[in-house]
């Protein structure tokens, strides 16, 4: 029976009482290894809240195993331990950076370090702001900050968090909404480069962020003397409306406007063309040939700075970019002893002498027609005349002196005189032989030169834009590429391939590769992902 069993204390029923554990969960020590541990791993996140989701998690686990069966946590983290989790962060933080720890020394000198903060340590032990808003009804936590450190990863990921949940507000609201809860020193500046390197943000504003290259030298053809337009420009305006007839209901089609320019006197010459076609292209160059003379080189651009124009102009975009078109011009060219030039596509800027002329012709010949149709003759009267104006401009600052009331113009390097000047007396009466009257042109001419050196030249010695030398793009760079015909977030990513120095060493045009294909693009149409403020010489 079991009264007979021997008696033995090995099963005393005499156990303590087992008591409910009233720690508190606010108040989680851990040992030096785990606090280490903790600061250790938090590099390795990017997400301020996964880390912040995880270092819960590990103080769940913590408090875990030192509770009972039935005072363990299970389930979905709780809210509470989440501001655990980042009280706890705070505070290893600031023991870190600041040398905070429980001595009476350390805690003297945080206080005196951020003296002009008025800092305190509250009931947790983390450093706060005190501040002068104590009597004003914020939040405590608003009241008084947390006292952050400025040059740690934690701080950089809780920046991107605010600005991330936030709808990636600017500089000064990311500022504001993190001082509602966290202090750190110079954010102002920290903010500014976590908004710079947001992809998106960088991606919204990209039009602002075009690249460009110190400006370069003007080319030799703009200052080689003798003929004018042998060195010669070529552009394409329009279209303008244009009748079969003066009869009231005639047929209305389309012209366009070809121009020629001199590179070195910006004398200007008009053409109309009624079609975009290669032969009524190369029939107008024809006629600037037979009148002006064959120039050594004629330079153009690709036809693609006019992308983003009106629509009306896409059909002069494609016939100018087709490569039967630029083999026919050049054969022609090649023909007849002329290099023929193409400059990069997109790349307006590198013609800016045509195109200024282009756009002072539209607005001479818009103020005029008012978009009205006009006859084959009344058009191209009204290009002639047009043409006249342009190489009547003069080509250097006008002098305020009552005695120097002449000027140099173009018009001077085509008939000796502007083209809308008072003509000058006949010279047919002087008893002159021709070897003298010949020796007299060539004089006028010689001065018109001179004068052109020493009135014209002097004006294109200064850069306005571009005065920087920037970092040479290389190869392996990534950029976006300009799309005028995308919203700028859906501008492609892409990729140089290879790069064109120029004869200074700069680099202003390169070859990029996207998703769909290879282009060649200046500087300027691209978006560096990289800042390009180093040394301009260093590709690295």
């Amino acid at each position: 029976s079991m009264e007979e069993w021997p008696q033995s204390d090995a099963l005393s029923t005499d156990l303590p009482e087992i008591k409910q554990d009233t720690r508190d969960d606010s108040k989680i020590l851990l040992t030096s290894g785990e606090e280490h541990l903790i600061l250790e791993h938090m590099e390795k996140f990017s997400s301020f809240t996964k880390y912040i989701r995880v270092v819960a998690w590990c103080l769940r686990w913590i408090n875990n195993t030192r509770s009972s069966k039935s005072g363990r946590k299970a389930g979905p983290l709780t809210n509470t331990e989440t501001q655990q989790a980042l009280s706890l962060n705070a505070k290893l933080l600031q023991k870190r950076h600041f040398g905070c720890d429980d001595s009476e020394d350390t805690r003297k000198a945080v206080l005196e370090r951020f003296k002009n903060l008025s800092p305190f340590f509250d009931e947790q032990g983390i450093v706060r702001v005190g501040g002068r808003l104590s009597n004003s009804a914020l939040p405590f936590s608003q009241k008084h900050p947390i006292l952050l450190p400025n040059n740690c990863h934690f701080t950089n990921i809780l920046i991107d968090f605010y600005h991330k949940i936030y709808l990636h507000p600017g500089p000064h609201l990311l500022q504001a909404l993190i001082q509602l809860k966290y202090w750190v020193p110079g954010l102002r500046r920290l903010v500014r480069k976590r908004v710079f390197l947001c992809i998106i943000c960088f991606r919204a504003k990209a039009n602002t962020k075009l690249g460009n290259q110190y400006m370069s030298d003007l080319p030799k053809c703009r200052f080689q003397t003798g003929q004018p337009f042998l060195q010669t420009g070529v552009d394409f305006a329009g279209p303008f409306l244009l009748k079969e007839s003066s009869r009231r209901k005639a047929a209305v089609g389309k012209a366009y406007l070809c121009l020629f320019i001199c590179m070195a006197t910006k004398a200007t010459h008009l053409e109309l063309v009624t079609s975009l076609t290669t032969d009524a292209f190369l029939a107008s160059f024809s006629r600037f040939i037979s009148r002006r003379g064959l120039p050594n080189q004629i330079y153009s651009d690709c036809g693609t700075n006019f992308v983003g124009a009106a629509n009306k102009l896409k059909q002069l975009i494609s016939w100018f970019k087709k490569s039967d078109t630029r083999s026919s011009i050049v054969r022609y060219a090649n023909d007849r002893g002329i290099e023929w030039k193409f400059n990069p596509p997109n790349a307006p800027h590198f013609g800016g002498l045509w195109e200024a002329n282009i756009k002072s012709a539209k607005q001479i010949i818009t103020k005029i027609s008012g978009n009205s149709p006009m006859t084959y003759e009344e058009l191209s009267t009204l290009f002639t005349k047009t043409e006249a104006i342009l190489n009547s401009r003069p080509l250097h600052p006008l002098s305020s002196s009552p005695e120097e009331t002449d000027y140099l113009s173009p018009g001077h390097f085509l008939i000796g005189n502007h083209l809308l000047s008072v003509p000058s007396p006949s010279l047919i009466e002087c008893k002159e032989n021709t070897l003298t009257r010949w020796q007299l042109v060539q004089k006028m001419s010689e001065h018109f030169w001179r004068r052109w050196t020493q009135e014209y030249l002097s004006t294109l010695q200064r850069r306005y834009k571009w005065l920087k030398p920037k970092r040479n793009l290389a190869v392996g760079d990534l950029v976006l590429m300009r799309d005028p015909n995308a919203p700028v977030l859906r501008w492609p990513l892409a990729k140089i391939e290879d790069v064109h120095p120029g004869k200074d060493g700069l680099v202003r045009v390169v070859t990029i590769k996207t998703i769909s294909s290879s282009y060649q693009r200046p500087v300027t149409q691209l978006v560096p992902l990289l800042p390009l403020d180093s040394d301009p010489h260093d590709s690295s």
